[in-house]
């Protein structure tokens, strides 16, 4: 008698419409610049980490995160911040955070991972 495996197909969720990275390249100072608009949780991780690794192939000297225009963020969200901090690390690039949204912060002040990131905070 055969034996029938199920497996869960996972169907990705679609991204937020509210949800938006905007990446900026200077080639001058070889810097990459992600200005994040949005929710940042388990819809939307996923797309920072895909937009991350192109800009990492660019090869920057720094990659700067704003945040400011975060309006939520959960543990997928700080998850795919670490991963993008690991990945930035692995390639040599500097990861700096240049601004927070209190949202982000929160999450950061609550999980103590603020000192992983190198936070140039402006008021968001």
């Amino acid at each position: 008698m055969a034996r029938w495996r199920r497996t869960a197909r996972q169907t990705p969720a679609p991204t937020p419409p509210d949800f938006r990275i905007t990446l900026h390249h200077d080639d001058a100072t070889a810097s990459a610049t992600f200005a994040v608009t949005g929710e940042l949780d388990l819809a939307t991780a996923s797309v920072l980490r895909d937009a991350a690794t192109a800009a990492l192939a660019e090869r920057p000297n720094v990659l700067t995160l704003n945040l400011a225009g975060v309006s939520f963020c959960d543990a997928a969200g700080l998850g795919g911040l670490l991963d993008l901090r690991e990945h930035a690390g692995a390639a040599g690039v500097r990861l700096r955070v240049a601004a927070v949204s209190p949202a982000v912060q929160r999450v950061l002040d609550a999980t103590g991972t603020a000192p992983l990131f190198s936070l140039r905070l402006r008021p968001a």
